[in-house]
């Protein structure tokens, strides 16, 4: 995912250099991937969320009934949710420096 998003804001980085570039197509394209962008976002809130609340329950249980393999499930929950935040918190980046793109063609729309 992280290759795509380098990807995609490179294309549109370098499409904006160019004085030759149709806005209005570059508009729509880069719209799109927003869209696209945001449904893999709240994607991955649901699962992170869903992990959170599991998290919560699991420590809860194993703070009641001590047992080995909660604790394990505890840690392995832990690392797993680890991972969702990082990736989340990458795609929320991601969106913010998109919507940044975005406004620099709206701009360069209006200066035509």
């Amino acid at each position: 995912m992280n290759k795509l998003l380098i990807h995609h804001e490179n294309f549109m980085h370098a499409s904006l250099d160019d004085p030759m570039a149709n806005l209005d197509w570059l508009l729509i394209y880069h719209k799109n991937w927003i869209q696209f962008l945001q449904h893999e976002r709240l994607a991955h809130l649901l699962v992170t969320l869903a992990l959170s609340i599991l998290f919560i329950i699991i420590f809860g249980i194993s703070l009641l009934a001590p047992n080995t393999y909660f604790l394990i499930l505890f840690v392995l929950l832990a690392i797993l949710l680890g991972f969702y935040i990082f990736h989340y918190y990458k795609l929320e980046n991601a969106v913010q420096r998109w919507y940044s793109i975005y406004n620099d063609i709206m701009f360069k729309i209006s200066l035509k």
